[in-house]
């Protein structure tokens, strides 16, 4: 049977309809201000305490943590050429670094400027280079350790830095470095499938600009949950480190950004489908609203229970994978969806459906059909 065209959600869009700027100015306060909750997002790697706090592993490594300076488990690795590099001047020099506990070559240990435990050992030094170990006294996957490392870069261009704390860097500079020309990608090809769908040039950038809200609003959220400690009796018990796993959250950006799109989709091919039938534009966002939010709402139920499944995991990942994910898909199909869009086509009008004349030729040649 065809879907009803007047029913709840018929009703919502002209409630919101009939009052389009107080409705956006209540959700875009209401959304700015879970944004505003990540803008001190800091972003780290994950480590033992990703793993439930009774874990073994956990208790041993924090009782290190509490009883001894240095992170013995993740030293900083630094290669030098001996042709052309004097090592204990260097590793004088390094071990007086705010942060570095103690500095190992072949000659022995050195704290604090000074050689403190002499020995020769072989297996720092090979014919070309030399090996320095440092033991320094921070967290080596996060912000801390980058530091740390950037700074012993600075030092000397003749040294190559490792170790965790490197590994950490690099990779978090492999991912905000191409971020840009992902988010490029993604918006580029997102608002041309989506003007070759509706004939519209708004349509598209109002999608894209929602979507990013939404996101930003979820990205809020998992700050004020994993970073600063909250909703333990809705997910379970779980360490805050103080930072946000980078990968992960790149993972839930681009999954929610993918489901956000697709809800667009469905609500817009009925809107459309109404408009082209005739309707203005008010009528046809109701109407469209009311044939597609029955489906946008249980399709949105079934992927929020399914990834909030997730939440229940020992692991504070998995955790985040599945509430953040959960929580977009219900924010995206309620509040996006049957407020913001309603509110927005309202006041947009006819412009919702404008387009050069040669944009308009082009969809007519190659324009997607639903």
């Amino acid at each position: 049977r065809p879907a009803k065209e007047t029913g709840g959600w018929s009703r919502l869009a002209k409630f919101v309809m009939k009052r389009p700027v107080s409705v956006l100015l209540i959700t875009l306060i209401g959304l700015g201000s879970l944004t505003a909750l990540g803008l001190n997002v800091k972003l780290g790697q994950v480590d033992d305490r990703i793993l439930p706090k009774d874990n073994r592993v956990v208790l041993a490594t924090n009782q290190i943590r509490e009883r001894f300076d240095g992170r013995e488990g993740s030293p900083v690795e630094i290669i030098a050429n001996k042709g052309s590099f004097d090592v204990e001047q260097f590793a004088i020099k390094l071990s007086k670094e705010d942060h570095i506990n103690r500095v190992q070559t072949k000659t022995g240990f050195y704290k604090e400027g000074k050689l403190v435990v002499p020995f020769a050992s072989s297996n720092l030094e090979t014919d070309e280079y030399s090996r320095i170990v440092a033991i320094a006294d921070v967290e080596p996957r996060s912000p801390d350790g980058e530091a740390l490392t950037k700074q012993l870069r600075n030092m000397d261009s003749n040294i190559m830095v490792g170790g965790s704390a490197a590994i950490y860097t690099d990779a978090l500079a492999g991912i905000t470095n191409n971020l840009p020309w992902a988010a490029l990608w993604i918006i580029l090809t997102t608002v041309i499938l989506l003007f070759l769908f509706t004939g519209s040039l708004l349509l598209p950038i109002k999608a894209v600009l929602l979507n990013f809200m939404s996101l930003f609003a979820t990205m809020g959220f998992l700050v004020w949950v994993f970073m600063d400690g909250n909703l333990h009796w809705l997910i379970g018990d779980f360490a805050s480190t103080g930072t946000i796993d980078s990968s992960s959250l790149v993972l839930v950006a681009v999954i929610s950004f993918g489901l956000s799109m697709d809800y667009e989709l469905f609500l817009l091919s009925r809107i459309k489908e109404q408009h082209d039938l005739g309707l203005d534009t008010t009528d046809s966002v109701a109407v469209g609203l009311q044939k597609s939010g029955q489906i946008i709402t249980t399709a949105a139920l079934v992927l929020a229970v399914s990834f909030f499944a997730f939440a229940s995991s020992g692991v504070s990942i998995m955790k985040m994978l599945g509430l953040g994910i959960a929580f977009a898909v219900l924010l995206d199909a309620t509040v996006i969806r049957a407020l913001l869009v309603p509110a927005l086509m309202r006041l947009f009008g006819k412009a919702n459906w404008y387009a050069p004349k040669w944009m308009k030729w082009v969809q007519r040649k190659v324009g997607l059909e639903h």
